[in-house]
């Protein structure tokens, strides 16, 4: 079985969800030792990134197995969806 990575989509210049949800998903994916990758929308790279996985609302995050998506979760309490995708 591979590994799950979760990608934390956010912008810090207009998302107050995103700010208030960052220290919350760096708990769950620390306490769950998951490897994970954050994406600022607001960045080229992350602007291509979001079409390339449809996200057009964050916080938002996209998790993935041997590069495959394997689940999307959107709003301010995605951080809670973790435990359930963490590698057991």
């Amino acid at each position: 079985m591979g590994y799950t990575k979760v990608l934390f989509f956010y912008s810090n210049i207009w998302c107050s969800g995103c700010t208030n949800m960052r220290p919350l998903f760096f708990d769950e994916v620390h306490k769950y030792n998951m490897r994970y990758e954050l994406i600022d929308v607001d960045t080229e790279e992350g602007a291509e990134l979001s079409c390339k996985y449809g996200i057009r609302n964050v916080p938002a995050l996209v998790f993935t197995r041997f590069d495959k998506v394997i689940s999307i979760v959107k709003g301010n309490d995605a951080y809670k969806k973790i435990k359930k995708y963490a590698n057991r």
